[in-house]
């Protein structure tokens, strides 16, 4: 079987991951941005913020879970071009992602500063990061709204309303963000509220234009109200047992990633302001990656939905072997820049150099990061192989990351540097196991054919 990437399918490639990536791209800016402007209110505000967002990375992570369980049944059930049962689990998503979200919020807004201090013990970035959580936590029950259409446009292959809405709310954040933090046209200064508020009117924003363009263009995710609720407990029970692995999946993940931020925010201030830097420069890398995968996912679930098993396992060696590629390409570029981005904030020496050890590491592992990417969101989850993909990521985290962190950065107190590259570790040894799952092809399975007896459409209620 020939796995090299082809013309056909680099031009599929592109038509799906390039939207999905410059969206990515334009989340990514955002926060860039915010920690660009908060950077000039110093160190303590830069941590404010990185912690309070916390809080919404767990939230995104939540949605990603719920949204990708189901968009493994969209992007399949899209191969079959059955509207009507993508329509219903729409709906469940929908339910599920915006009850989650709300208690999230309320919880957030009741008690920011409990949420913060379980995080650090720095007092100055408890009593910022709780004045950001308070207002910004009124946005996730509108993320989930957002996660829920894009989940279905992007599983059906129509990515440019998701594209249109993130340029309209990063237009919008920034020029927020630049009167509400700074204080100008009369506004007053306000700092990292302003940072929250701003943040708060762009997503509400782009949940408008989502929905708008989604029924006013007629697209797959402009679901009647009968079928967004006309739900039947065999399609209930499927999509559980497929999706909640992928809840658990990036829950656990999230979490682990939240434990490791702690023990550099206990290893001290510079460190943790280092890390946030160094991510966010990271995570704007990645979108490609995070194209790349979400575009593996749709082809890949389109190809087993149609019956196309073979197409579907050309198509995993082929994204197999152009992510890392591309990474390595990726990398060396970003360890060839990284001396300028500390120059971007206003930081101390300590956390500048840091940054660049930060940015160097992240650099060593990038094919590896990426190939585990396109192994457990394009791969493995576009064909519904979420439990043992929910046991390589977690597993990494908990069982890797976190135990070499701890024990190196909080208990045998190593350079910061070196704390950081063994916490990195864990995507080397997931990507190689990933490889050994890929070939195996026991990742393959169609989840739109009818269990024996229970068709999915006609199911009793």
């Amino acid at each position: 079987m020939n796995i090299r990437p082809d013309r056909k399918f680099l031009a599929s490639l592109v038509s799906l991951a390039l939207p999905i990536a410059a969206q990515s791209f334009l989340l990514s800016s955002v926060n860039l941005i915010d920690n660009f402007m908060i950077g000039r209110l110093g160190e303590s505000s830069i941590a404010a913020v990185a912690l309070g967002n916390q809080v919404y990375f767990l939230v995104m992570m939540l949605l990603f879970g719920v949204t990708s369980g189901a968009g493994i049944f969209v992007s399949q059930f899209w191969g079959k071009r059955d509207l009507a049962t993508i329509h219903r689990i729409q709906g469940l998503t929908l339910l599920v992602s915006f009850c989650a979200c709300l208690i999230v919020s309320v919880t957030a807004v009741a008690v920011p500063e409990g949420l913060i201090g379980l995080l650090t013990t720095d007092t100055a970035v408890i009593r910022e990061g709780a004045q950001y959580l308070r207002i910004v936590a009124f946005s996730y029950p509108l993320t989930a709204i957002t996660f829920s259409f894009v989940m279905v446009l992007r599983s059906c292959g129509f990515t440019r309303i998701p594209f249109n809405a993130a340029a309209a709310a990063l237009s919008t954040n920034v020029v927020l963000n630049a009167v509400l933090i700074f204080g100008m046209f009369g506004f007053p200064a306000l700092g990292v509220r302003g940072a929250a508020l701003g943040t708060l009117i762009a997503r509400a924003l782009e949940t408008c234009i989502i929905i708008v363009l989604s029924y006013r263009r007629e697209r797959p995710s402009a679901a009647p109200l009968k079928e967004l609720i006309d739900w039947n407990m065999p399609l209930i029970r499927r999509i559980r047992r497929t999706s909640l692995p992928v809840v658990f999946n990036e829950i656990g993940w999230s979490t682990g990633m939240v434990v490791l931020n702690s023990v550099f925010a206990r290893i001290g201030t510079e460190a943790i302001a280092a890390r946030n830097i160094a991510d966010t420069v990271f995570r704007m890398l990645m979108v490609l990656f995070v194209g790349m995968g979400n575009g593996a996912h749709i082809m890949i679930g389109n190809a087993i939905g149609s019956g196309n098993e073979q197409s579907a396992r050309r198509l995993a060696g082929q994204f197999s072997l152009l992510s890392p590629m591309t990474a390595i390409c990726t990398g060396t570029v970003l360890a060839a820049v990284s001396p300028l981005v500390p120059q971007m904030f206003s930081v101390s020496p300590v956390t500048s150099r840091y940054i660049i050890q930060f940015l160097l590491i992240i650099a060593l592992v990038f094919p590896f990061k990426a190939l585990s990417i396109i192994q457990i969101v394009g791969i493995f989850r576009g064909g519904g192989d979420t439990r043992f993909s929910m046991a390589l990521d977690v597993g990494g985290v908990w069982l890797i990351g976190i135990p070499l962190a701890i024990t190196s950065g909080l208990i045998l107190q190593w350079p910061v540097w070196l704390v950081f590259l063994l916490a990195s570790s864990e995507e080397i040894i997931k990507s190689v196991i990933g490889i050994y799952r890929t070939i195996s092809d026991k990742w393959i399975n169609n989840l739109t054919e009818d269990e024996p007896g229970i068709p999915l459409d006609k199911a009793p209620k």
